[in-house]
């Protein structure tokens, strides 16, 4: 399997910049299929569609309250130069608010309407790519409770093992609150500022390595899942092959990132895998966690200064988050895959002269 998928390379002379040669016509997106972010609340499943979601960020150490609203307004942060409420998806939903972690929570930035409202979760789990034949419509009867978010739809993930609710913005307040909202947006509190700076922007999908952040270009990444507690092993793979998943019916090559970075310490529990595909070679590269996503101006982004001797960059951008002063580096998702296929060629190339001279 390793040798059809990463087989471009022996058709290269040494010293030609690579480029991937898939086996197989490059498979298309299908027009039927919706990417959703998903993120637990009070230990539930649940998700937007992707395309309704501008950001995921963590919380801010500091959060201004607001007197005289509701349980479900948390309060208020700065972001891009305008304020930006905050929502309890816990009340919104109607679940328990014991048991809340705010270090280890996620704002999900959506649009209501014309407003742009931040929406707290428990954590981020996944980035996923699902049929929309596998959508049902929520039966009538769960949508009697006392909650004032509503439910659009429930995904069946896994042959219907795994059942995740998906939220849509527009059903997320009742009208009265909805009507408080827009308000604010004419007096211009909840609006999205710098406008024409956020048209020349990107969003990437920012995960970790021990204490380094790394940033994919969002259009790059096909789904972010769960790490399985085990994969199936590859015989005489490279040691940064874990092995292979199982993917809604399509084998891919798990690739070990902690290894291949030379990342300090030990992996973390809840490691994610990135999936990506290019030129129709798909893999996963395992991360220790996907913790945003985050949308970087073009004034934010710099080139990466060529510090390889080859002249092949990894890292292509640097991200410069001003808000927080953090420095982002940003995978060329084409050279992570030529790398991993330089690296898988080389060490089946060394096994294979190794168990040549045992035979001589």
């Amino acid at each position: 399997m390793l040798a059809r998928d990463f087989a471009a390379l022996p058709r290269r002379r040494t010293g030609e910049r690579p480029v991937a040669i898939p086996t197989a016509a490059p498979e298309k997106l299908d027009q039927d299929e919706l990417a959703l972010i998903g993120f637990t609340v009070a230990g539930q499943d649940y998700a937007l569609p992707l395309d309704k979601v501008a950001e995921v960020i963590p919380m801010p150490a500091a959060i201004a309250e607001v007197p005289d609203t509701d349980a479900a307004m948390m309060g208020v942060i700065s972001f891009r130069g305008t304020l930006l409420p905050l929502v309890s998806l816990r009340v919104l939903l109607g679940l328990p608010t014991q048991g809340f972690e705010r270090d280890k929570a996620r704002i999900v930035v959506t649009r209501a309407g014309p407003a742009l409202i931040g929406l707290v979760a428990d954590h981020m789990t996944a980035i996923i790519r699902v049929a929309e034949d596998a959508l049902d419509p929520v039966p009538l009867v769960l949508t009697r409770g006392q909650s004032e978010a509503r439910i659009e739809a429930i995904c069946r993930l896994d042959g219907g093992a795994r059942l995740i609710a998906v939220l849509s913005p527009a059903k997320l307040f009742d009208e009265t609150t909805a009507a408080r909202i827009f308000a604010g947006v004419q007096h211009g509190t909840t609006t999205m500022a710098a406008d024409t700076d956020h048209a020349m922007s990107e969003q990437f999908v920012v995960f970790q390595l021990a204490d380094e952040h790394y940033g994919l270009p969002i259009a790059s990444v096909d789904e972010v899942v769960r790490c399985p507690d085990s994969l199936t092993r590859v015989p005489r793979a490279p040691a940064f092959i874990e092995g292979v998943m199982n993917l809604r019916g399509r084998i891919v090559p798990i690739i070990d990132q902690r290894q291949r970075f030379a990342a300090s310490g030990e992996a973390t529990r809840g490691r994610r895998v990135v999936v990506v595909t290019i030129d129709g070679v798909r893999a996963g590269f395992v991360v220790d966690a996907v913790s945003e996503v985050l949308t970087i101006a073009a004034s934010e982004l710099v080139a990466a200064p060529d510090m390889t001797a080859d002249g092949s960059r990894l890292f292509d951008r640097i991200a410069t988050i001003a808000r927080d002063g953090r420095l982002i580096l940003v995978i060329d998702p084409r050279a992570m895959l030529d790398r991993a296929e330089r690296d898988v060629l080389a060490a089946l190339g060394a096994g294979m002269a190794s168990e040549a001279a045992v035979t001589a």
